[in-house]
């Protein structure tokens, strides 16, 4: 059977009442792959104008949808990766009416916050806590966690305040908790939203030990291999310090997670911080500025910043840095990049 098309898709829900979700899924990836192609806008023929008419498709009340949750949460990710937040949560609400499971409601709680809606959050947020904990996932514990760290950064000073922060603190002590039975999924987002909250809210007093942002990421890594979140923020914090070794340990966590089908962390930041502290580093160990013996060092470190800067999408922020070290390594060492891109250039 070939696919689907919009129009088809669209005649098929008002003539027989139903839509099957994954279908709506392969529309949405066409459509977003076609674009607009006219040359005078037309809101009516756009590509915008079409996502919307899908998403008013899953939330209408009178079409039978068929789907399980799985389906309805990541049809909610590629509405949101285009800022239609809108549309993301009324399909959200639609999955919740099949499937009020905690993964959709923790969904809600992100894309309305990440939104400013904040009275959705609260609204999700107070259903969520109506289910047992055992059906809590990762998902209801960091997205409810990030949601109340916003809300108490928002706050005044003050009594409410402080138990606002202490119970997001609790709740986080209980993702920890929850990290530890199902350590694979979990653990490095438990200990990275901890060490989170250390560092917008202050160290936490463990009897007569302050709990600090970095003994958290420490403990992170510890808990699971790789524990790329945790790893890159400590390793941002060690190359400020100048401890350019341990950084570039942690960093190669980082770069194990680059592989992943869906990374942690972004891969493109890891290969330049991995790149910027090799170089700090060869620096710092050439105070003779003799870097004659040093050429497979300084070839190495081009393919990092290569490897940032071509095999994924990257800001032009970290791509100028890239060819600013690049360019400031040629003229200290005297070794010229001679480094190929993929379509066999050198760096420009």
């Amino acid at each position: 059977m070939k696919d689907i098309s919009y129009n088809e898709l669209i005649e098929i829900a008002q003539e027989e009442g139903i839509v099957i979700l994954k279908d709506v899924s392969s529309v949405f990836k066409k459509i977003v792959k076609e674009g607009d192609d006219f040359e005078e806008y037309s809101y009516s023929n756009s590509t915008r104008k079409k996502l919307r008419d899908l998403a008013k498709l899953v939330s209408n009340p009178e079409y039978k949808v068929f789907a399980d949750s799985d389906v309805f949460h990541n049809l909610a990710i590629d509405f949101s990766k285009l800022n239609l937040y809108d549309c993301a949560l009324s399909i959200l609400e639609r999955g919740l009416n099949e499937f009020p499971s905690s993964d959709l409601l923790a969904d809600k709680i992100l894309y309305a916050s990440e939104s400013g809606q904040y009275d959705l959050c609260e609204d999700a947020y107070e259903r969520l806590n109506c289910l047992d904990k055992g059906s809590w996932g990762w998902r209801a514990y960091s997205f409810t966690i990030k949601y109340h760290l916003k809300k108490v950064k928002g706050m005044q000073k003050g009594e409410i305040r402080d138990r606002c922060k202490s119970a997001v603190y609790a709740l986080a002590e209980e993702f920890i908790a929850y990290s530890r039975i199902n350590p694979e999924d979990s653990a490095d987002r438990a200990y990275f939203d901890m060490a989170s909250l250390v560092k917008e809210l202050g160290v936490i007093e463990d009897g007569k030990e302050a709990v600090t942002r970095e003994s958290i990421l420490r403990q992170g890594c510890k808990a699971i291999h790789p524990a790329p979140q945790c790893a890159l923020s400590l390793s941002e914090m060690l190359i400020e310090r100048g401890s350019y070794d341990e950084a570039i340990t942690f960093l190669s966590q980082c770069k194990l997670d680059t592989n992943s089908p869906q990374p942690s962390v972004n891969p493109a930041y890891v290969f330049l911080l991995y790149a910027m502290a090799k170089t700090s580093k060869l620096i710092e160990e050439t105070v003779d500025g003799d870097y004659s013996g040093k050429k497979s060092e300084v070839e190495s470190i081009y393919r990092d910043f290569h490897t940032a800067v071509d095999s994924f999408e990257i800001e032009e922020t970290y791509r100028n840095a890239a060819k600013r070290t690049i360019n400031a390594l040629e003229i200290q060492t005297g070794f010229k990049d001679t480094t190929s891109n993929l379509d066999g250039d050198e760096f420009v």
